[in-house]
């Protein structure tokens, strides 16, 4: 299903099929460590682990190269609140303009039932700090998280 699309971009729900388009291109460099540094994970791992613990799931395409996946996790399904993540390729440059155009709008979707979203970014990854406090984030102070214990913001969508 798709949930949005726009010229050369389109989000849709994620499949496991995405995994193999996944393999064929590289995440970010900051991403990458994001993720060792949190959960000692691989790329690969890290976004099977997320699609397998979210409920939702979305894959963003800019033609046929894909650039991202994101999703959601509730605490519960009786809960107001998710954990929120988005990982990308270094593709996401080829739509810069649109992600940004975009991203309001697919925050927006996912809070419709989670009014407050939630999670953790590494205090290295400046890009993505700028770009959650654009798009409406509240960022909190670093403190130590992870299996490294490396500096991270907390941050949500909605309030604390």
């Amino acid at each position: 299903m798709i949930i949005f699309q726009r010229g050369n971009v389109t989000v849709r729900e994620a499949r496991y099929s995405d995994l193999e388009l996944w393999r064929k291109n590289q995440m970010r460099a900051l991403e990458v460590l994001e993720v060792w540094a949190s959960d000692h994970m691989k790329p690969v791992e890290a976004v099977e682990r997320s699609m397998t613990d979210s409920l939702e799931s979305y894959t963003i395409l800019y033609g046929d190269e894909l650039v991202g996946m994101f999703g959601i996790a509730p605490e519960s399904l009786l809960d107001n609140k998710a954990s929120v993540w988005l990982l990308t390729t270094d593709k996401i440059h080829l739509m810069r303009t649109t992600f940004l155009r975009c991203s309001k709008a697919v925050i927006a979707h996912l809070r419709h039932p989670y009014p407050l979203l939630y999670n953790f970014v590494d205090a290295r990854n400046e890009q993505c700090i700028r770009w959650l406090k654009w798009a409406g984030a509240e960022i909190y102070p670093p403190e130590a998280h992870g299996l490294e214990n490396l500096p991270f913001h907390y941050f949500t969508f909605g309030g604390a």
